[in-house]
């Protein structure tokens, strides 16, 4: 079982190795972002990639699941500032333990996206909670890990370059901080 991993260009450190195995990993890396994204708060000069991945055969809630399931919740935060996280918004389902519900999950390597602006630098902190569900149980998760934010992002590689580009438009902040109070 694979608990944590974190791969990036920049510095990268794994937490203490003392954490409970999980069915899941996740690797982050740091990209460049566009100066004059439409999609992007403006002053975000690079995005962190974190790609979740549970093993075969087990799931996770998305960060707004709906009526059943626990929120996927990722903290991103610096000695600096909080980051701001973006999630996709999950594959729409019938809750696969009988309620009958429709929910919404994350189905394989699923990647949510932390903004990085203008001025922040040094070591990220991030930690992923979420709800990992196979056909027959659900275990509560945490991983984590860290990750150097380079003061300059032109040397990494672009994030308009990269596969995944196009899925930061439909990315949202996490449904819980953006409902009025």
């Amino acid at each position: 079982l694979a608990c944590l991993a974190i791969l990036a260009p920049a510095a990268v450190q794994a937490e203490n190795a003392s954490q409970p195995a999980y069915p899941v990993e996740m690797v982050v890396q740091a990209f460049a972002a566009p100066p004059d994204a439409a999609d992007l708060p403006p002053g975000t000069v690079q995005i962190l990639e974190v790609l979740i991945t549970p093993e075969s055969g087990w799931y996770f809630y998305s960060n707004d699941p709906g009526a059943m399931g626990q929120p996927t919740r990722l903290a991103a935060k610096t000695d600096q500032a909080a980051l701001t996280v973006l999630y996709p918004p999950g594959r729409e389902k019938r809750d696969p333990f009988g309620s009958g519900e429709m929910v919404r999950m994350y189905e394989g390597a699923t990647r949510l996206f932390v903004l990085v602006p203008k001025g922040v630098a040094g070591e990220a902190s991030l930690r992923a909670r979420l709800l990992l569900c196979s056909d027959v149980s659900c275990l509560p998760a945490e991983v984590s890990g860290r990750i150097n934010i380079a003061d300059d992002a032109s040397a990494l590689p672009a994030a308009t370059a990269q596969a995944w580009w196009r899925d930061v438009a439909n990315a949202r902040p996490d449904a819980a901080q953006t409902e009025p109070a």
